[in-house]
């Protein structure tokens, strides 16, 4: 009878746990943290306003945050300390980071600027507005210029130098939709759009502006002709592999010592967000309701071999990766993974985020108006 007394207590205990357990999950809510199986806690340690009507956009360099808008760019601490900055007037900026290097360019206006963690290095000022550029690992500045039925594409060392320029032609070449630079500054991937008998095709021309390319005719060493594709995304992965993402097609290529096409993969699902690091492409294919399709990832390697895959019950809005990990946004939650697919934290979300980047041990959350330093304890 003793024990049968007890009963009610122990009820009452676990009923207890329960609720503290409710309430402590939506105080966690409610301060946007998140205790992931107890083992981690996610708490803001620093929240800041900025003015999203100045075209502001963000990223890190050397574990302090880069800001740039058209008034101009600096680099502060978490701590919102200065540490450089530099005025510029532009009237619609776009921020690029490779490694130590940051380029900002003004597309569609004739400046562009490059920077590394010290500050200022050059500016580059041109005839024609910008349609597209890029920047590599060392500096290299690579930058699509408009002209009258025409296009210039440029190529320029760390210290302003330029070290090859290309002239096409609407009518003999089509139009530019994307190029991509690699790491040494030699080698130059485009992708021209052609309409050839009602139907599109794409035309991928790999460049090699060394001494050894001058033995191939205007500098070729290789081209394909993609039919029925619109191919807009070139990226080196690597030393010497390269991935072109059409609208129905991925292509991978091996860069050396020949450009070879290695493997061909046909897309099913239209692709809703798509990035990269060195090494591997992560791609979300769009999902379907009315075929209870859900979102769907696909991690691949450089000779694009599928080596995760995975599919999330809500709708992925955000993505982003760096070397040994990738980040999935919806409008509930943002979770950091491993890249072999193992959660690491996962933070909810009170309104939607538009960028996520590391800090070394902390992470800046970007919104929409404002900002958050977050810390993982």
């Amino acid at each position: 009878m003793k024990k049968q007394k007890k009963k009610p207590l122990l009820g009452i205990l676990v009923f207890i746990l329960v609720l503290c357990a409710i309430g402590g999950f939506f105080l966690a809510r409610e301060h946007n943290a998140f205790i992931h199986f107890g083992e981690k806690e996610i708490e803001v340690i620093g929240a800041y306003e900025y003015d999203n009507e100045n075209k502001a956009t963000f990223n890190t360099l050397n574990g302090n945050i880069i800001s740039c808008s058209r008034d101009g760019i600096s680099m502060i601490t978490k701590e919102d300390k200065l540490i450089w900055d530099k005025t510029l007037n532009i009237k619609n900026p776009k921020m690029i980071k490779q490694d130590n290097y940051i380029a900002v360019g003004d597309i569609n206006g004739k400046e562009l600027f490059l920077f590394n963690k010290e500050g200022f290095i050059h500016r580059y000022s041109f005839s024609y507005p910008i349609i597209q550029f890029d920047v590599n690992t060392n500096g290299y500045i690579a930058v699509l210029l408009e002209q009258n039925k025409k296009h210039s594409l440029e190529i320029y060392d760390n210290k302003g130098t330029i070290i090859a320029e290309r002239v096409t032609y609407f009518d003999n070449d089509g139009y530019p939709i994307g190029f991509d630079l690699s790491n040494d500054g030699i080698s130059l991937v485009t992708s021209y759009l052609n309409l050839k008998n009602n139907t599109t095709q794409s035309n991928i021309t790999f460049f090699d502006f060394s001494t050894n390319g001058k033995e191939y005719e205007e500098q070729i060493q290789a081209a394909f002709i993609i039919e029925e594709s619109i191919v807009p995304e070139i990226k080196f992965l690597g030393e010497d592999h390269l991935i072109a993402v059409g609208d129905n097609k991925i292509l991978f290529y091996k860069t050396s010592p020949k450009p070879q096409c290695i493997k061909e993969i046909a897309l099913e699902h239209e692709i809703k967000k798509l990035a990269f690091n060195d090494k591997e492409t992560y791609i979300i294919y769009e999902g379907d309701v009315a075929s209870n399709r859900q979102d769907l990832m696909e991690i691949y390697n450089l000779t694009g071999s599928m080596i995760y895959t995975k599919e999330f019950p809500h709708s992925i809005h955000y993505l982003n990766v760096d070397k040994e990990s990738f980040y999935i946004g919806t409008d509930i939650f943002l979770k950091k993974f491993s890249k072999n697919g193992t959660l690491q934290w996962e933070y909810t979300l009170k309104k939607d985020i538009k960028q996520v980047y590391s800090l070394k041990h902390d992470y800046i959350m970007v919104y929409q108006n404002d900002y958050e330093i977050i810390k993982i304890r």
